[in-house]
């Protein structure tokens, strides 16, 4: 699972940064303003691990910082893999990173206390040393070599390494098991609904899990193969004979081999497959829907790949940019509820990660955690809470800090929940919600109506606690809502 991120000079992030994504659930989202630095995490992880061209931070670009080995920009992941996962040749190198990953107190940089923090909320969730491997490996701007970020000069960390003979070749063959381990699809914001459906896209591909040129190759056969040459072959010959002073011949290879077939068959196939919005008899090609229809059937499309190849052969990382952009509040709802589901749609489960401006889905999506990002002084503040019991977090967070955060999430999410809460009673079928004091009733109530959650739409939602306990139930039939005492422990 990948749980956090060291970031240097990176579109927005300048200097050093470490970015919390994970305590071990497999929904991350990130909040915040525009311009924030939400997106740039996303491309970020999708440059690590599919490559592409760096967007380095102008600041530190135009300053110089970026002019000297001990400046480079990098992007630097880190992970949380369960050991029997990362067996092997590497094992050795992984090893030794994460004995030292587990326990080191380094403060080379104010951002290090960061991670420690999440680390240490690790620990709580029974992430341990000796069941999972804590690696930070990644990459700098233009080199090719692993890199350790922050920890990568520590003369504790280097002499251990040197000790037991793990070299950088080492590191660089334990990178790249890391990169392959995983399979990081991104959907950024500004994706092309009609490019990215195609069948014979990159997105699309990952997602079937599928061996589909090998079909391809099973179908043609070598023997297709040799009768196209010879007849191809003998064409040319003849052609050729045909010219006085002229022949035609190849120029790195004169046939045609199996891969060229498959490629050209693929290519030719699938390239004439456009995605359709079916609606009875009648089909809308995707390229001609609205904005918000194309932006959910992008995500219903995901959905429906990851689902049909539950058992996957790498650990699926989606990463989706502003899910709710062009859709109405109650297509929200929905979306987000879809969402939710993700995780659990393949063995092993998913991490889903997202950004977005929409705070209603906190009180939908009620496994996972959500990071709202904030201006702060000399770089991006985050704030991280676990949605399970979200208003109990804000409400301390925000009298331990005396008002001052988390800043806008308080308002956003209480006026946001209510339109979710309203427009999901009137949609069909409607949901019905249950308003209550704290996390323990909530523990309790799940516990007692667990068939009503899965049968009736039924949502519990704790409010943070109050002077006197109350709980508030809607029903989504008749629209109306009651306010009843509890008194449950």
């Amino acid at each position: 699972m990948l749980v956090g991120l060291f970031i240097r000079h990176y579109k927005i992030y300048k200097n050093i940064n470490f970015i919390p994504i994970s305590t071990g659930s497999g929904f991350s989202a990130f909040l915040g303003a525009n311009g924030i630095g939400k997106s740039s995490i996303l491309d970020a992880l999708d440059k690590f691990f599919n490559g592409g061209d760096w967007s380095i931070n102008a600041h530190a670009k135009s300053e110089g910082g970026i002019s000297t080995e001990d400046k480079l920009p990098y992007i630097v992941p880190v992970f949380c893999i369960p050991k029997e996962e990362l067996s092997g040749p590497h094992s050795d190198a992984a090893d030794l990173l994460s004995a030292y990953l587990w326990e080191t107190k380094l403060k080379t940089t104010e951002t290090l206390s960061a991670f420690y923090e999440l680390r240490e909320k690790l620990k709580e969730y029974n992430f341990t040393k000796d069941t999972h491997y804590l690696i930070a490996i990644g990459k700098q701007f233009n080199k090719g070599n692993a890199y350790l970020g922050s920890y990568d000069k520590d003369p504790e960390l280097r002499l251990t390494l040197d000790t037991f003979g793990i070299a950088q070749k080492q590191l660089d063959e334990l990178l790249a098991k890391i990169s392959n381990h995983y399979s990081y699809l991104y959907i950024p914001v500004e994706a092309d609904p009609t490019t990215f459906s195609k069948l014979e896209s990159t997105h699309i591909q990952k997602l079937m899990d599928e061996d589909i040129r090998g079909k391809i190759q099973t179908a043609i056969s070598q023997k297709t193969v040799g009768t196209i040459n010879a007849s191809l072959q003998s064409f040319i010959t003849d052609i050729s004979s045909s010219l006085k002073d002229y022949k035609y011949k190849g120029t790195h290879k004169d046939k045609l081999t199996m891969n060229d077939l498959v490629e050209k068959v693929f290519e030719a196939y699938f390239t004439i497959k456009i995605l359709h919005k079916t609606n009875g008899n009648s089909s809308i090609p995707i390229r001609d829907l609205s904005a918000g229809e194309k932006r959910r059937a992008l995500i219903d499309l995901t959905y429906s790949l990851l689902a049909r190849s539950a058992t996957r052969s790498q650990r699926v990382i989606l990463a989706i940019d502003e899910p709710d952009a062009s859709l109405h509040v109650a297509a929200c709802h929905d979306q987000f509820s879809r969402l939710s589901e993700i995780p659990e749609l393949t063995i092993p489960q998913t991490q889903l990660l997202i950004t977005t401006h929409w705070y209603g889905f906190l009180p939908i999506i009620q496994n996972g955690i959500a990071h709202s990002l904030s201006e702060g002084k000399d770089r991006i503040d985050f704030f991280s809470f676990d949605l399970l019991n979200f208003r109990e977090q804000i409400k301390h967070a925000n009298k331990a800090s005396k008002g001052e955060k988390p800043r806008d999430i308080e308002l956003k999410s209480y006026n946001d929940m209510v339109q979710s809460i309203v427009s999901s009673m009137v949609r069909t079928p409607g949901y019905n919600w249950i308003l209550c004091e704290g996390l323990s009733d909530k523990i309790y109530l799940d516990f007692y109506l667990s068939d009503l959650v899965k049968t009736q739409n039924l949502r519990i939602i704790p409010l943070g606690g109050f002077k006197e306990p109350e709980s508030v139930t809607s029903n989504a039939a008749t629209g109306q809502c009651k306010f009843n005492r509890c008194s449950i422990r």
